[in-house]
Formats: C-alpha cells, sequence, structure tokens
C-alpha cells in the first residue's frame, strides 16, 4: 500500500506502477489535481523524473478532476444498495473513470486496458466463436463490447441500473449482446448457461460485504457454468495481501467443484490487478 508521492515516484521509476496507475494512486494520496501538480512540479524542479506524469495530468486534468470527485464518495458500503447507489452516483460524474480510476477519465486509456484482458483471454484460449460468456459486475459493458466479435454470445449483469443503461447505449448495435439488472446475490439464468464466467474488478466490492456474499457468488458461478468451463477473476480484494487472497480463492475453488488453472497472476502492464482462473470440474 503506498501511501506518499515519493513511494509512489520510487516505485513508477522501478517499473512497478504504469504511468496511468501511478498518476491515479497519486490523485487517491493528494485528493486534489491541482496540488498534485503542484506537489510533482516542486519534484520535478528538485530532479524527480515526473515530466511523464505532469504530461499525462496536464493532458487529462478535466478526467482526473473528476476521478476525485468519484474517489470522494467514499461512504460506508454495507451492502449490495449501498454499492449499486455509489456506482449509480459515479457512471453520473464519468461513464470510464467509474468503471477504471486508472483510465483517468480517458476511453483511449480504457480500451488500452480493455484489450489487455481480451488479449489475456485469448492467450488462455478462453474465448470462441461457439463461447457463451457472463460478464458479472460488467458496469458500462466495455468489456462485454470488446468480447462480442470474438464470441457467440455474451450477457452483462451489474447491480446498477444506471451502468447497465449505459451497457444497453453502448453495444446497442451489437446483436450478440445482453444486459440485464440483478440483485447481487443469484444469476438469474438456468443452471450450465455459459462457458465463461468473468469477474472483472467486481469481486472486490463483493468481498467488501463478506464472507457469505463472496460464498454465495462463487456457487452461483459454479451453477450457471457447462462442466469444464472457465470462471476469471480479476481482481479478488483491495485488502493488499496477495497470499491471503490465494488462499482464500483456493478455498473457494475447492469448496465449489473448481480446480484453479491461475492463481494470482500479473499478467497485465496497464493495471495491476491479479488474475485468477478455475476451470469447473467436469463431474
Amino acid at each position: 500500500m503506498f501511501r506518499t508521492l515519493d513511494e509512489l515516484l520510487e516505485a513508477r521509476e522501478r517499473g512497478a506502477l504504469s504511468a496511468p496507475l501511478a498518476l491515479m494512486e497519486m490523485l487517491l494520496v493528494t485528493r486534489d489535481a491541482a496540488r498534485l501538480a503542484d506537489e510533482l512540479g516542486t519534484r520535478a524542479a528538485r530532479g524527480a523524473r515526473c515530466a511523464d506524469l505532469l504530461r499525462l495530468l496536464a493532458e487529462n486534468r478535466e478526467g482526473c478532476e473528476r476521478m476525485v470527485r468519484i474517489a470522494k464518495d467514499d461512504g460506508p458500503l454495507r451492502d449490495v444498495a449501498d454499492v449499486r447507489d455509489m456506482f449509480d452516483r459515479c457512471v453520473e460524474v464519468s461513464e470510464e473513470g467509474s468503471v477504471a480510476l486508472y483510465s483517468l477519465g480517458n476511453p483511449a486509456i480504457l480500451q488500452d486496458a480493455t484489450c489487455e484482458i481480451v488479449d489475456a483471454l485469448c492467450r488462455w484460449g478462453l474465448l470462441g466463436a461457439d463461447r457463451a460468456v457472463l460478464d458479472v459486475g460488467c458496469g458500462t459493458g466495455r468489456l462485454s463490447a470488446a468480447l462480442s466479435p470474438e464470441v457467440a454470445g455474451i450477457v452483462g449483469v451489474d447491480v446498477s441500473s444506471r451502468m447497465i443503461d449505459v451497457a444497453r447505449r453502448r453495444a446497442a448495435n451489437l446483436a450478440n449482446a445482453q444486459f440485464t439488472v440483478v440483485d447481487g446475490w443469484a444469476l438469474p439464468f438456468a443452471d450450465r448457461s455459459f462457458d465463461l464466467v468473468l469477474a472483472v474488478d467486481s469481486m472486490p466490492y463483493i468481498v467488501g460485504l463478506g464472507a457469505k456474499l463472496v460464498d454465495r457468488n462463487f456457487h452461483e458461478a459454479s451453477r450457471v457454468l457447462r462442466p469444464g468451463g472457465d470462471f476469471v477473476v480479476l481482481g479478488f480484494s483491495y485488502r493488499d495481501d496477495l497470499a491471503a487472497d490465494r488462499g482464500e480463492v483456493a478455498a473457494l475453488a475447492a469448496r465449489h467443484a473448481f480446480d484453479v488453472r491461475e492463481n494470482g497472476v500479473a499478467p497485465f502492464a496497464l493495471w495491476n490487478a491479479r488474475a485468477f482462473w478455475l476451470a469447473r470440474r467436469p463431474s
């Protein structure tokens, strides 16, 4: 966990963080885009290597200010209704920032991050013209839209009705993409309906609401997957404890008839999420 700008600059210099991710973390520390510009300018004058961050901040100043507004919407998330209401508000501030703060509200950065996810799924052999995909916590549908040409069909679900409205608008011309609102506890689909279930940066909110909801979501993923299907979780929690995440995912996998293929790998350059790939046992 980074607590200061100096720690973040050091992490950026050693290549541990992409420029958008480092800038996002710095904005979370300062909670003020103008202050961050001043702080980086001071450090640059002292010889710090942060010209790329200053340039990125200047190029995305409005988006960064919107991102700070989203970050400040940090009321307690006690239940699914709180999460739903938060995302309903955030998507009104920034469609891009509401699904990925590190996008800085920039559609091009978000598209690059989305392409990284699609490329990883392709490398793992999880896409194909015969595959039915469920995108859990689909947000504004950015990944569902990107995956639609690669699969037979994709369904995106989210607890936020306003995000689903945006997803439907963005995918209006995609015949094989559908979106629906869910309650966060149950998936309104028959057993063995999908070949691939994705949870991209949605599981941390589920984890934050407690073990019962986490267990329920793994149960539902297992139920709607066909035997041999795949469950991919990109980002399990925000607790900054990879060993704990790996242990919990392994335990959940064993309880819900999954085999672990990848347990916390880091496949992305732009985004620092850890990837967990589980395969539904055939029997």
